[in-house]
């Protein structure tokens, strides 16, 4: 099941970058869907609950942007959970302060509808969180095993070339 999250993860970046939140693609969130920010250093750091608390928060920060992009950078898949590091651009609406920034989420997926987003300031806190980054604390600084994130071949690039039905591009969480 875990390709099929990944996929439903990357046509959700599709369905941000479109504005296309309406019709058919409220089908790809489960009703009790969590939006969460509160680890994030912004304004809207808060957890939104339900699709109109997500409506609530994509309406609110669509009114701050002028233009605005996510591109994803990678996605790990990690069973019923996919990891994805993104690379925000944008410009202020009232501002017209360039946004530049990378973050990361982490999408957990079940029966085919996305439950849950939590947003990390960085790739390395989603990855910990998601149990795919494993720290040593015996380690100096600088020596090897210190922050090295334990990736398999389930690390993705979007710019990965896939022919239709290759499962080697995409591990199977266990």
């Amino acid at each position: 099941m875990s390709r099929q999250n990944v996929e439903l993860v990357r046509r959700l970046n599709e369905v941000y970058n479109e504005r296309g939140f309406e019709g058919d693609s409220r089908d790809l969130f489960d009703p009790e869907f969590v939006w969460d920010m509160s680890r994030m250093e912004v304004p809207e750091s808060v957890s939104y609950s339900g699709l109109p608390g997500l409506r609530n928060f994509l309406d609110t920060w669509n009114d701050g942007f002028a233009a605005e992009h996510v591109e994803v950078e990678e996605i790990t898949d990690a069973g019923d959970q996919v990891v994805v590091a993104i690379h925000h651009t944008g410009r202020g609406r009232a501002s017209g302060i360039e946004v530049d920034q990378r973050y990361a989420m982490i999408w957990t997926v079940r029966a085919g509808r996305a439950v849950r987003m939590d947003m990390y300031p960085t790739r390395e806190q989603a990855l910990q969180a998601a149990e795919l980054f494993k720290v040593d604390p015996e380690a100096p600084p600088g020596k090897p095993n210190q922050d090295e994130p334990v990736l398999e071949p389930q690390a993705i690039s979007p710019r990965s070339r896939r022919s239709p039905g290759s499962e080697s591009a995409c591990k199977s969480g266990a």
